[in-house]
């Protein structure tokens, strides 16, 4: 691991490197840290750990029962970290091809257990952070194995995804959804302005002093991201979906 990381979630890295590696025998390729943990915007007991796991070829279905049960002997050593380990597990075609063309792609996410799916440009943002800022914890170096994203690629990505959530905001029900929706704009909003990319919080923060009017609102968002009530209705829900009709419009005006 060529990177410094609080000891405890280096050896958490390690192991779980290991399980991975084990699984995939000769197929393993690498394993590669990105998110908020590389950004130093981590929250213990909140963020996610977020991982691109490399293959030479694409996973069985053998591979991902395989790989389920060893995330569930994890989860059992390492009850805090259960639903909060995210893993993508692609394979070296994949990673060449992303942006012409879908392939399987095993993912676990927060609240899902691993499944394939389909995946293609709608994962360039996330191979953009691995190449930008990404941590190598095993394997060669990330660009040598992910075809090439240009920084306008990119900054159009996060335009998409902007828009994306304007349409999907209307099926957000609860508080924790609507922070992330919020805090995603957000950030794409920042990229949109700047053509960089930072954190969450970092955007929020940035919007809140760009945009006066709408520092309440992201102050609960970033006070749910943390906190939320997963009982309780969105009860912003009138100033979320202006806000990110807000941010389209203004990516939309340029």
């Amino acid at each position: 691991m060529n990177a410094t990381l609080d000891p405890i979630i280096a050896s958490l890295l390690d192991e779980l490197q290991a399980g991975i590696a084990s699984v995939m025998g000769d197929e393993f390729v690498g394993l590669y840290l990105f998110g908020s943990l590389v950004y130093g915007d981590f929250t213990d007991g909140v963020s996610d750990v977020d991982l691109l796991a490399v293959s030479r070829n694409i996973a069985t279905d053998a591979d991902i029962d395989q790989l389920r049960e060893m995330h569930h002997r994890f989860a059992e050593r390492h009850p805090a970290w259960e639903g909060r380990i995210e893993v993508a597990y692609q394979s070296l075609h994949g990673l060449k091809t992303f942006q012409t063309k879908r392939s399987p792609m095993g993912i676990i996410s927060p609240g899902e257990p691993i499944h394939l799916i389909e995946a293609g440009d709608d994962w360039l943002i996330n191979w953009y952070f691995v190449l930008d800022h990404g941590v190598t914890i095993a394997g060669p170096p990330p660009e040598t194995i992910i075809a090439p994203i240009s920084q306008s690629q990119f900054v159009e990505s996060a335009r998409a995804q902007a828009r994306e959530w304007a349409r999907r905001i209307h099926g957000v029900k609860d508080q924790r959804g609507e922070s992330y929706a919020i805090l995603t704009a957000s950030r794409a909003l920042y990229t949109h302005r700047t053509g960089e990319h930072v954190s969450k919080f970092k955007a929020a923060r940035w919007v809140q002093a760009t945009y006066p009017e709408w520092t309440d609102l992201l102050e609960m968002a970033l006070e749910r991201r943390i906190a939320w009530e997963a009982d309780n209705p969105v009860d912003t829900f009138d100033d979320t979906v202006r806000f990110i009709e807000i941010v389209v419009r203004e990516m939309d005006a340029k």
